[in-house]
Formats: structure tokens, C-alpha cells, sequence
């Protein structure tokens, strides 16, 4: 795919980068299952762009091992959303590989949301416990926003309304909101130091992960 390198010295330039995301996806799922055979225990966990197909990834093994618990969590993905989403997935060819899978084959590509990757997960595998880390202000998801051509001066409006959607399209759905600027929290020593509202990170992941009583933390920073 040609990209538009903005501002260089010499000028905008172009320049070529390939997309492999499909491919190594299936790859390593080939791989999983012929060595993993009967997992009680799924925790399908995506950061930043990765966050984005997440839902998608933890639809295909819940239905590949329909005895597995099976937990879904986002991190730093949660405010994107605007009219040039579905031109941009059918530019990636996301919505070609989507018509691939059963869950997702009835999706109108034309009103694409990264929420109904969510909604349709949750119609096809109720049981699966899907969840979202975000910080209330996420400087680069912010920054991503604009770019979506969505104008806001804070992240907590687009962030709040996506997780709202989801609260209420989804069987089962919790979220962990941070205050701050950070962006992801997963691969960060934040992980084993954040608290909210009393309720530190560390703790509330293990629960989600153990298949524990978990509620949704932070939600009054996005309303």
C-alpha cells in the first residue's frame, strides 16, 4: 500500500508498506491449534491497533473450543470512530477477510463500526467476557481521532459514547478507565501501579482473567 510521508524536507513523500496482519493471524492460530488441544482458559489480549481485531480473534477461538472460558481485553483502542472507517477498512482489505468468517460475514461493510466487532462477537459466542482499558485523555488515540476526521478537543466524549454502546450491545462487557494522557498500559510497569476509584489494574485484570466478579471501573471520567 502507498503512503504519503507529510512535511519531509524535500517535500511529501511516498513510500510502500505491506500489510501482513491476516496472514501472520492465521499463522500463528494454525499453530495454536495443533499444539493447544483443550484449553479450559482463553485470554485473547490486543494493544493499540492490535486492540482493534481483538473481538475478532476471541470469536474465532470460542468457536474453535466451544468448552474454553474465554476473556477479550482491549487496550488502547477505544474512542476511534467516524465516517472514514469503512473506506479505510476496505482499503486494508479488512472487510474481505471479515466475509471469510461466519460472524462476521452479515456485517454491512458500508456502516462499519470497531464496536460491532463487539456486538457481532458477542451474538455468536455469548459466553466469551469481552473488556476495554483505556486512559480518559490518550494523547495518541486523540491525535488518531483527528486524523478519523473527528473533531474533539477532549478524548472523553468519543471514548465515553463507544463504551456506552458497547455496555448496552453486548451480553457481557466491562471497562477499566484511567485518568491521564498514557496510551496503552499493558506492556507498562502502570500495570502492577495504577488505581482506580480503589480499584488497582493488577487486581481487576486477574479477576476478568479468572472469570471472577469484575464491574466496570472509571466510568465517571468519561461521562
Amino acid at each position: 500500500m502507498e503512503y504519503i510521508q507529510l512535511g519531509a524536507k524535500s517535500g511529501d513523500k511516498t513510500f510502500s508498506m505491506r500489510h501482513g496482519g491476516a496472514a501472520n493471524l492465521e499463522a500463528v492460530l494454525d499453530w495454536v491449534y495443533v499444539n493447544l488441544k483443550r484449553p479450559s482458559n482463553i485470554f485473547v489480549a490486543g494493544v493499540d491497533a492490535g486492540a482493534l481485531a481483538s473481538p475478532v480473534v476471541a470469536a474465532r477461538m470460542a468457536r474453535h473450543y466451544p468448552r474454553a472460558s474465554v476473556v477479550q481485553l482491549g487496550d488502547g483502542a477505544g474512542a476511534y470512530g467516524g465516517d472514514s472507517i469503512p473506506t479505510m477498512m476496505s482499503i486494508w482489505g479488512a472487510n474481505d477477510y471479515l466475509k471469510h468468517d461466519p460472524t462476521y460475514r452479515s456485517l454491512d461493510s458500508a456502516d462499519f463500526t470497531f464496536q460491532r466487532l463487539y456486538v457481532a462477537a458477542s451474538k455468536s459466542s455469548p459466553r466469551i467476557r469481552f473488556a476495554e482499558v483505556n486512559a480518559a485523555e490518550d494523547a495518541t488515540q486523540l491525535a488518531f481521532v483527528a486524523s478519523l476526521g473527528v473533531k474533539a478537543s477532549s478524548l472523553a466524549k468519543p471514548l465515553g459514547a463507544n463504551l456506552t454502546e458497547l455496555r448496552d450491545h453486548t451480553s457481557w462487557f466491562r471497562s477499566y478507565t484511567m485518568p491521564g494522557k498514557g496510551h496503552t498500559i499493558l506492556r507498562s510497569n502502570a500495570l502492577y501501579t495504577t488505581k482506580v476509584d480503589g480499584t488497582a489494574f493488577v487486581d481487576w485484570l486477574a479477576a476478568l482473567i479468572n472469570g471472577e466478579s469484575v464491574e466496570t471501573v472509571g466510568a465517571k471520567l468519561v461521562r
